[in-house]
């Protein structure tokens, strides 16, 4: 069944009028008082008499929106958007303790609207202003007329009582999906399911919300958040808080002269993932910086074009080189004078030491270290980054292969059953990626595949971890050892690949080096006190026995 509905009253009830909508008796045997205690705010306000819907919205208030703007500090003044505004659990107490701040709320569902418009009325918030709209995107909601909603929208911010009922007569109906089993909860498009009811909606393109020049965005939309964020991307917004029920591209939220983006939108049913943005502290920009090792011996530069192909513009490349004087010219037209290629030549000799050089020239606030042999698929490295960005780990990682050095045989990484039984637990849309978390200590029981991971900065200079630069040979084994010691996961992405190249023959004896490499990880161990070190014993005894084999694929350093 499909409900048209121009206005959320009944035409024949006798309304009460606010900001120039009626707000109707009917509602009297229809809602409830609930007390609400938020950002300092002890208020009694009206809800439907849903348990769904306000326990729904209450657990929203207390462990998104109030956490959220408890790490924030906001302005004096500015104008915030709250879409999804339901009754107002944000709105309400959000009006009262910010004075100075305007606004505007967004609420479809007839019934939350309502209760909404009454809450103002009994509050006397006159800084606050409703509107029974959702909230579309440009691609598919752009009015017949912009330039009269453009106007329309100036008057509705300028308190002029019949911009809002021009509104309505302008904007176009979009099908919408209501559940009549979780009132209030609606989802753009059409839902083949009894449990929920076909409605048409007057809909507002995002693109017009620049018209508020809003500073705070609260945000649900279930199902539209990234399609909002998109249109939204050039609007100078400091603080988004919300749900989310489909993937975000954290790029959307990076924009460098997109207002400050303070961000905390969580994914609906996943505690552990959400997409999030802090004012950067330590001064690091909020971007991926490569660190490519590339000695003068390595003369193969389709690494540089590999790793390039990503057009991210939160990537950067940094080339650490020791070669002759031509050697960043030619690294930089293999780069096609790229200029997020950075190139510099290392004072001292090693990769290890190259990668620590280049640590330091990197401003980023996430870091990957990579060499000659390291070949990324397409997106491999910005998908890195978002999934980083969602979790927030300390350190995440992508599936990759060997391929021999005669590009003849391909070898799929050697994965534990332990981790190849690990289930996907998320999916990122629209990508059709997937990401699973991993078990560290399994993951100390691989090869060294530091190459295809993806680092926190802060957690690398908080622990003081460092490549070893005193035995080149297993280096890696000591770095990865590091990384994935007291860590509680390690998110893995899924459908995008990366290559190594290796060649084969017999494995060179590193016995003296292993022990080496142990006895410094042991020392570490005693010096930090370590609870557990059983993983990384096991993983030296994977090493000794990896190193004991006759013949086996020879992985270059890292």
């Amino acid at each position: 069944m499909v409900e048209t509905h121009h206005s959320p009253f009944p035409e024949d009830e006798s309304p009460r009028i606010l900001n120039g909508l009626a707000l109707t008796p009917l509602l009297e045997d229809l809602d409830s008082q609930i007390a609400l205690q938020a950002f300092g705010q002890n208020i009694s306000i009206q809800a439907p008499n849903t348990d769904f819907l306000r326990a729904d919205s209450l657990w929203r208030l207390q462990h998104i929106y109030q956490p959220a703007l408890a790490t924030q500090t906001l302005a004096a003044e500015g104008v915030a958007l709250d879409i999804g505004a339901g009754f107002g659990v944000f709105a309400l107490p959000f009006a009262l303790a910010y004075p100075g701040w305007r606004v505007f709320c967004f609420e479809p569902d007839l019934i939350s609207f309502a209760c909404l418009q009454r809450n103002i009325l009994d509050l006397a918030l006159e800084n606050v202003t409703a509107l029974p709209f959702a909230v579309g995107y440009q691609k598919e909601d752009a009015p017949q007329d912009p330039m009269a909603v453009r106007l329309a929208l100036e008057n509705v911010v300028s308190g002029q009582v019949d911009g809002i009922d021009r509104l309505t007569e302008l904007l176009p109906l979009v099908m919408h999906s209501k559940s009549n089993i979780n009132a209030g909860y609606l989802e753009r498009g059409c839902i083949s399911s009894m449990e929920f009811d076909l409605v048409q909606v007057p809909t507002l393109s995002a693109a017009f919300l620049d018209s508020f020049s809003p500073r705070l965005l609260k945000l649900i939309a279930p199902k539209v958040e990234a399609d909002i964020l998109f249109d939204l991307s050039q609007s100078k917004i400091d603080h988004i808080i919300g749900e989310s029920w489909g993937h975000i591209p954290s790029a959307l939220i990076y924009p460098p002269s997109a207002g400050q983006r303070q961000t905390w939108m969580r994914r609906a049913g996943q505690s552990n993932l959400a997409l999030r943005r802090m004012i950067e502290t330590d001064g690091r920009s909020s971007r991926l910086d490569i660190v490519l090792a590339l000695p003068k011996e390595e003369c193969d530069l389709t690494c540089i074009e590999a790793l390039l192909v990503d057009s991210s513009v939160d990537m950067r490349v940094i080339v650490v080189g020791d070669g002759p004087a031509d050697q960043e010219a030619r690294i930089k037209t293999v780069a096609r004078h790229d200029p997020r290629l950075r190139f510099f030549t290392a004072p001292e000799q090693g990769k290890s030491a190259f990668w620590n050089f280049g640590r330091l020239q990197s401003t980023a606030t996430h870091i990957a270290f990579v060499d000659g042999a390291s070949f990324p698929e397409k997106g491999f490295f910005s998908n890195l980054l978002d999934v980083a960005r969602q979790t927030w780990a300390e350190v995440v990682q992508g599936p990759y292969y060997v391929r021999d050095g005669n590009d003849q045989k391909t070898i799929i990484s050697g994965v534990s059953p332990q981790i190849a039984s690990g289930t996907p637990n998320s999916s990122f849309e629209p990508y059709e990626s997937l990401y699973k978390n991993l078990a560290p200590s399994s993951l100390m029981l691989e090869v060294p595949s530091i190459w295809r991971r993806v680092y926190r900065r802060d957690f690398l200079d908080n622990r003081n971890i460092w490549f070893p630069e005193n035995f080149e040979a297993n280096a890696d084994f000591v770095f990865q050892s590091l990384t994935l010691t007291h860590i509680f996961d390690v998110p893995e992405s899924v459908g995008v690949n990366f290559m190594r190249r290796a060649n084969f023959g017999p494995v060179q004896d590193h016995a003296f080096s292993n022990l080496q490499a142990f006895k410094l990880l042991l020392d570490c161990a005693e010096k930090e006190g370590w609870n557990d070190v059983r993983p990384l014993l096991q993983g030296f005894a994977a090493q000794i026995n990896r190193a004991s084999h006759q013949v086996a694929p020879v992985i270059s350093s890292g």
